[in-house]
């Protein structure tokens, strides 16, 4: 955007994992390769399962523009009756899975852009940690508004998370990135008040996310302190202790539900 980078750091969790892989891999491209694992699974389970009634197998292009609502189930959807009674960890597993291609595309598009831009400020550490957070709490928020008979899916939630994050770096500091950001983030508003009117759109889970992002911002130290040794070593825990539980959520429930159906 033009803006000074001076506060823009790089670390944490896209480093560690870098290290496995032949190619610079950030937090960002992290979550988004997982969406991307999810979704395939999804897609092949849409056209493996046992066609509802009269209906016909979904051909591969149906699968990719619509799995079925069994495949997100068993992959970890946020469902109103399970999400509050015995599996609440599917408010976090929900963070990884999408409902259809045009979904995941729209949102891989949103979180390269924003999701390395918080990713910039707060490095890859904490961005991860908050990302993660602002999701659940966004799918809690929809959870409640919405009530039992409700089945929800996506990251967007925690991509609006971190736009409210974004937010109070943005008004909450006075260099030349933050006063930049102003504008992006008044930008990315005008486009969310107008994408709520299309079907479908969970605006609570978007609402809840940006609330709670901006609530973790207002709380944390400002990213234009660079924290101690100490304090980056447990943000690196945070992360990859959240990262160990939404890898066992999402092998658990899926091998769970394999089991039961």
């Amino acid at each position: 955007c033009g803006a000074s980078t001076t506060h823009i750091r790089s670390g944490g969790l896209g480093r560690r994992v870098s290290r496995l892989i032949p190619f610079e891999m950030t937090a960002t491209m992290v979550l988004i390769s997982s969406w991307f694992v999810m979704f395939i699974l999804g897609t092949i389970l849409t056209l493996t399962l046992e066609p509802r009634g009269a209906a016909e197998s979904p051909s591969p292009l149906q699968a990719i523009m619509n799995l079925d609502s069994r495949a997100l189930l068993m992959t970890g959807a946020n469902e109103g009756h399970l999400s509050s009674g015995p599996e609440p960890w599917r408010l976090l597993t929900a963070i990884f899975l999408h409902g259809g291609i045009i979904h995941i595309g729209f949102n891989t598009m949103a979180m390269v852009w924003i999701g390395q831009l918080v990713e910039g400020i707060y490095g890859s550490s904490r961005m991860f940690v908050l990302f993660i957070l602002t999701g659940v709490a966004g799918n809690a928020v929809s959870l409640w508004w919405h009530g039992l008979r409700w089945l929800q899916v996506g990251a967007s939630g925690a991509i609006f998370g971190l736009v409210g994050v974004m937010a109070v770096y943005a008004y909450a500091n006075s260099d030349r990135l933050a006063q930049a950001l102003r504008g992006l983030v008044v930008r990315i508003v005008m486009w969310a008040v107008l994408l709520s009117f299309i079907p479908g759109i969970d605006n609570v889970a978007h609402f809840g996310g940006m609330a709670s992002g901006a609530a973790l911002a207002w709380i944390l130290p400002s990213p234009a302190v660079t924290p101690g040794p100490a304090a980056e070593r447990l943000w690196r825990i945070a992360a990859w202790v959240l990262a160990a539980l939404c890898a066992a959520a999402l092998g658990f429930t899926f091998v769970r539900w394999a089991i039961l159906t």
